[in-house]
């Protein structure tokens, strides 16, 4: 949120105001009561976000939590991959080495991102866990009994190309992707 010369903006006045004196004034003091606010904040390394004053942090509880490492990415999308094959009972997707594709699925997203990083050359787009989440969550929406890989890399070119505009960089994740199924899956 930008703020303006007196390092100030209406919406965090707004919820400073909320949290220090439990409501607002609005023809009288309206008071706001067990409400709880929970914030999620992105690193400043992202264009257009602004740090917030210290002012309305001062009033907060804060607890950080650091990017996942690849253990924790390769961890989420295997719990995400047995969840989405308990759901398929009968397709050939449930004969997939599952550890094998969350690896490679983990790999192919890091590589995706070295080679993309945050908001490179003014790309709008910005690849992050909840992308490579949405990776193996859509699946589920997919008929994944005829060749299931088939349908992981077209789901990672749709979610990693879109958000691209220019098409030598959709041309690169394409490439990526082909590259690293066929080096592990023929």
């Amino acid at each position: 949120i930008k703020t303006d010369e007196y390092d100030t903006c209406s919406t965090v006045s707004l919820l400073q105001f909320i949290l220090k004196y439990g409501g607002f004034h609005s023809n009288g003091f309206v008071r706001v009561e067990r409400i709880l606010f929970a914030f999620t904040i992105n690193g400043t390394f992202v264009p257009g976000r602004h740090l917030l004053c210290k002012r309305f942090t001062s009033l907060l509880h804060i607890t950080a939590m650091d990017c996942p490492t690849g253990d924790d990415l390769l961890r989420i999308c295997l719990d995400l991959l047995k969840k989405l094959s308990i759901r398929l009972p009968l397709s050939d997707f449930r004969a997939l080495d599952q550890c094998k594709l969350a690896t490679v699925m983990k790999e192919t997203f890091e590589e995706i991102c070295n080679t993309f990083p945050n908001r490179l050359h003014g790309e709008s787009c910005l690849f992050s866990l909840r992308t490579f989440c949405s990776w193996v969550r859509n699946l589920e929406h997919y008929n994944l009994d005829s060749n299931p890989l088939d349908c992981v890399l077209h789901e990672g070119l749709r979610l990693f190309c879109d958000p691209l505009r220019e098409g030598n960089r959709r041309k690169q994740v394409q490439s990526i992707l082909d590259t690293s199924f066929k080096k592990n899956y023929g």
